[in-house]
């Protein structure tokens, strides 16, 4: 490849492996302070973050304060912290936000929840101009903008996305535009390119446009936030001027290398960073696949186009470039689009199908809408009527953008759920990739090699790790949900929480995403306690094109014990078009291949004194093995069950945390499990799992497993053997 000629792409690659290594070992991993520690530090505020319970505030020593009210404390300002120190949240599951590693990666080290605050010293003159100069702009916008027009300007211009209107931000997430939203590096070094070459035409020296060009993009980068993204654009970009000033070629795939190295050098965790892992690969497909594809595609467009033939030569000419310039924008972002799926798929799970289409009519006119919104704003402190005129073209724009992606959203299969690869499969891909690449240059079928590649690159992206039988048992804080797959089969068993909020959307979804998961087959509900269905109900109201539930399977009770809860999933299930199915001891058996599921729990006109009695239990057996789902059932529960003649089980979910109103000694010898799985909040209030629970557990000689202590629990059957694993070792 050419790349390997270019000593600096040498080098990068080396840093780049050198940093991975070294974040294994954990090399990078100390903090300067001990979390639950009471702490006073100082520090200079780069950054203030608005959020729904407070202000959070960025120092430049790496530390982020949380504060619970706001104050008049702006960029710049020295000050002076007494608080708490608090740990970041590490994933519990698969799926899970890392938000530890995200914070390291942005130069944060650890969080102090404040209980005192006051300013040392005021902000810096450059600081408190800067400041002072985004408010402005900020104001302008809302005056000269309707809202979520001035919210987009904000966000493209500024880097500021506090008032945007979340469901509009999610409807760009899911068809791939999203991008749109941030400050982009490519119009970053578009501008500071175009102030450089204005400077020249007008005979300022090459030494004097090269530091005003330099100038304005450090003072742009501090006014947005300086993120990754921008400083990325800046270094390639004054690499780019610097080129020009010393007389020297520009090579963007060196530009790109010394921009890795200085950022890794500044941080070594910014290569676990989305935005920085996405900026790149971007960057990289437009150099290393874009390119080549362009050239191959353009030798086959010149045969195209000079078939085309009207009386009119005006009217030729127009449709030839317009066919070139659509061929090509497609290849562009193919290209792209390709290169930057292994990052997309690690972090977000699912592609949107369409984007590659959408983006072809969206990203030209991006460069209207800056130009409309800076033009705008200028004008707007000169003459209030003009600036509004302006924005006239990016409120149209943006409609034509939120018409494109309604429409889009609407389409069947508009989003790919492939699931998060493992680290060989992205290997494989980008091998894959720039092979089918440098094959199509050299060889003469060229359209067949591509077209291999693209059906191979899908295939290595579509490969799971398949498992006859496979466990999970999720970590939802003090509740039960547990997903099983086998023979085709989506399952999941509860899903809920007492003291995690919004486990559907934070936990459980993450989770089906991270493996694929675009369908359960069957929802199995032990009970209708909120810590058991709360999630359900979630997952019920998030249903789309890309996901969906099929059956819902509740337990089949006495009218007395249905409480609100079992009312409401029924009817939300209902609406929603999910079928509803009731289950009683017999009468639910589902067979599939070596799969057996079947109900033990609750029995057909037999009174039970609480809804935790009632708690359907399900046996499910696989290839001769015996797993029991207990959900909150209580001795009441056993003792009926024990009359069935049930006996040796591989697997037992131990019923309602390890409450003592639950497992018996009796029953829990007549099972004698290998495993027990017990989901558990950290230091819960209710003191789950008890002690003499575990006491009885451990007695049989069966190996119990916590999700307070491991995180997520999976338990993996293939060819007669089982594997565990769990989330925190």
């Amino acid at each position: 490849m050419e790349c390997i000629r270019r000593p600096l792409c040498l080098i990068a690659l080396a840093v780049i492996f050198i940093d991975i290594c070294l974040l294994q070992l954990g090399v990078f991993e100390n903090t300067p302070y001990i979390p639950d520690s009471f702490v006073n530090i100082t520090g200079e505020v780069t950054a203030v973050k608005n959020m729904e319970y407070g202000v959070g505030y960025y120092l430049n020593n790496g530390i982020y304060v949380i504060s619970d009210s706001g104050s008049e404390i702006s960029v710049g300002d020295k000050l002076s912290v007494s608080g708490v120190v608090k740990e970041f949240q590490e994933p519990r599951n698969d799926g899970q936000f890392n938000q530890k590693l995200y914070y390291r990666s942005i130069g944060i080290t650890c969080q102090v929840k404040a209980k005192e605050i006051s300013v040392i010293s005021c902000s810096n003159l450059l600081s408190d101009n800067i400041s002072q100069i985004k408010d402005n702009i900020s104001d302008t916008f809302d005056k000269i903008a309707q809202g979520e027009d001035s919210a987009v300007l904000k966000a493209v211009i500024l880097g500021d996305k506090s008032s945007m209107d979340k469901d509009y931000y999610s409807l760009y997430q899911r068809n791939g535009i999203a991008h749109l939203l941030a400050i982009s590096g490519l119009h970053v070094s578009f501008v500071g390119m175009a102030i450089y070459r204005w400077l020249r035409k007008r005979g300022v020296s090459f030494i004097l446009s090269f530091g005003m060009a330099v100038s304005f993009l450090v003072i742009y980068a501090l006014l947005t936030g300086n993120g990754l993204s921008a400083r990325r654009a800046i270094i390639m970009c004054v690499v780019k001027m610097g080129a020009e000033v010393l007389g020297k070629m520009y090579d963007a795939l060196s530009a790109l290398s010394l921009a890795a190295i200085v950022l890794i050098t500044e941080n070594p965790f910014v290569v676990v960073n989305a935005g920085f892992l996405l900026s790149f690969s971007a960057i990289l497909g437009i150099s290393l696949v874009v390119s080549p594809l362009s050239n191959i595609v353009s030798l086959r467009i010149d045969g195209w186009v000079d078939n085309i033939y009207f009386d009119t030569p005006v009217l030729i000419k127009l449709i030839k470039r317009a066919v070139r310039w659509g061929i090509l924008s497609l290849v562009s972002s193919l290209g792209i689009s390709m290169f930057m799926l292994p990052v997309i798929l690690y972090y977000y799970f699912e592609v949107p199908v369409f984007s590659v289409i959408l983006n072809i009519f969206v990203l030209p006119l991006m460069s209207v809408i800056l130009f409309a919104g800076i033009t705008g704003g200028m004008l707007a402190l000169l003459c209030m009527p003009v600036g509004t005129f302006f924005m006239g073209s990016v409120h149209y724009i943006l409609k034509f953008y939120q018409l494109l992606c309604t429409l889009t959203d609407s389409l069947p299969f508009n989003r790919w759920v492939a699931g998060r690869p493992e680290i060989w499969q992205i290997i494989l891909y980008y091998i894959i990739l720039l092979c089918a690449v440098y094959m199509a240059k050299r060889c003469h079928n060229r359209i067949k090699v591509l077209g291999t590649g693209i059906f191979l690159l899908v295939l290595t992206m579509s490969v799971k790790n398949l498992h006859d039988f496979q466990v999970h048992m999720i970590d939802v804080g003090q509740g039960d949900s547990i997903y099983i797959s086998t023979d085709n089969l989506n399952m999941l068993f509860d899903g809920g929480s007492s003291d995690i909020k919004q486990p559907g959307k934070y936990r459980i979804y993450p989770f089906l995403k991270c493996k694929g998961v675009s369908r359960l087959d069957y929802v199995f509900i032990s009970h209708s306690d909120s810590d058991h269905i709360n999630g359900i109900i979630e997952l019920i109201e998030m249903q789309d094109s890309s996901f969906r539930i099929k059956t819902v399977v509740m337990p089949d009770i006495s009218f007395k014990l249905k409480d609100e809860n079992y009312k409401e999933l029924v009817e939300k299930a209902k609406q929603a078009g999910v079928k509803v199915l009731y289950a009683n001891a017999g009468n639910i058996s589902l067979n599939s291949n070596k799969l057996n599921i079947s109900c033990l729990s609750p029995e057909m006109n037999e009174p039970y004194s609480d809804i935790n009695s009632s708690s359907a239990v399900y046996m499910v057996e696989y290839d001769g093995h015996r797993m029991i789902l207990t959900g909150d059932m209580t001795k009441e529960t056993e003792k009926k069950i024990m009359k069935t003649g049930i006996g040796k089980t591989d697997i037992l979910k131990v019923a309602h945390h390890g409450s003592k109103t639950s497992s018996m000694k009796e029953f829990i010898s007549k099972l004698s499990p290998d495993m027990a799985i017990i989901s558990c909040g950290i230091n819960n209030r209710y003191g789950h799992p008890d002690s003499e629970t575990l006491e009885v557990l451990k007695d049989t000689g069966c190996n119990v497993f916590e999700t307070d202590l491991s995180g997520q629990i999976s338990i993996f059957y293939n060819k007669k053997t089982w594997v565990i694993k769990t989330k925190i070792k």
